[in-house]
């Protein structure tokens, strides 16, 4: 993911991980994700913090779920969501 994470950008993010952990086995993390996608609808800062969460979860607890290339994309999405609260401040 290269430049500025959109509320869009992740939330497309957040639903193909869903559909991963979910189609996986994985249900209490996917549970996790899915509920943080059900924020994109309100406010964007709102949104980012509980995806965060949800993204910092799912590498903690990933256990062997996700592939090396999968874990280095919830990385690259957090170092976005990062860099937004930077921007306006909130980090």
């Amino acid at each position: 993911m290269e430049g500025r994470l959109l509320a869009d950008d992740l939330y497309r993010f957040v639903v193909r991980l869903f559909e991963t952990l979910q189609n996986r086995g994985a249900s209490s993390l996917a549970n996790k994700v899915h509920a943080a996608g059900n924020f994109a609808v309100g406010s964007t800062t709102e949104f980012f913090t509980e995806a965060e969460l949800a993204l910092k979860s799912v590498l903690a607890e990933h256990e062997g779920v996700l592939q090396a290339e999968e874990i280095q994309e919830v990385n690259r999405v957090l170092r976005g969501i990062d860099f937004e609260f930077k921007l306006i401040g909130g980090a």
